[in-house]
């Protein structure tokens, strides 16, 4: 399991490279496979938000079943056929709802509660509890104050909180890459692709990317602010 993360991480550095020196269309050659790194911001908005662009066969067949047998299944993240996966999309959409979010609530503060019992366990036995900075604090105690339980309301106004989830997944998105298929020919940031190729837009790279993030590599949840350049 670590070599293969290694070898992960060793594929997205040399596509952060490529990306860095060749631009927002880049070609990568594995063995016989022609694929094109996309960072495009422009492009990648209009591929990955119509569905026709498929999903990279050659990726998603081996992913929802490797070496013949069943892997990820034909799930929202694999699913190759648009109607299937609309129909997931659909049953999904509930969980979504401001009203389904706020439901949850209750099981928000009982784990909330759980975690305060073991911080004071902590402080009973005088253990050293690394907080990190009192800023992950100042906002909590803001919007929560001395409640005992938060209201759905009060998750709104924790914009500092929004900013540290939004640039944690800038660092380690959820998935860090997707493939996608161009079926006919099309131009990207004025450069021809060619109908039939196959295309990777990876957020875990262009999130590393000085163009788009000063000091990439640096934790700065700060980028997220709501008066920071978008």
């Amino acid at each position: 399991m670590h070599f293969r993360f290694q070898k992960v991480l060793k594929n997205e550095i040399t596509i952060i490279y490529r990306a860095e020196t060749y631009g927002p269309v880049c070609r990568i050659n594995i063995l016989h496979w022609i694929i094109l790194c996309i960072t495009c911001p422009e492009a990648t908005k209009e591929i990955l938000m119509s569905h026709k662009y498929p999903k990279t066969e050659f990726i998603y067949k081996r992913l929802s079943h490797l070496f013949g047998q069943r892997f990820l299944g034909n799930g929202l993240l694999t699913a190759l056929d648009h109607g299937l996966w609309h129909k997931q999309r659909r049953l999904m959409n509930p969980a979504f709802y401001n009203l389904y979010l706020s439901d949850l609530m209750e099981a928000f503060n009982e784990k909330a509660e759980d975690l305060m019992g073991k911080l004071a366990d902590e402080a009973d036995n005088n253990t050293v509890a690394n907080l990190q900075h009192l800023a992950v604090r100042k906002e909590v105690d803001d919007v929560i104050g001395m409640k005992y339980n938060i209201s759905y309301e009060d998750l709104g106004k924790l914009t500092y909180l929004s900013q540290v989830l939004k640039e944690t997944l800038r660092l380690y998105p959820t998935a860090p890459a997707v493939f996608r298929k161009i079926p006919e020919d099309t131009a990207i940031d004025g450069l021809h692709v060619p109908g039939g190729v196959s295309c990777i837009f990876s957020s875990f790279v262009a999130g590393r990317l000085e163009k788009f993030s000063k000091e990439p590599l640096t934790f700065d949840s700060a980028r997220f602010h709501p008066d920071a350049p978008k």
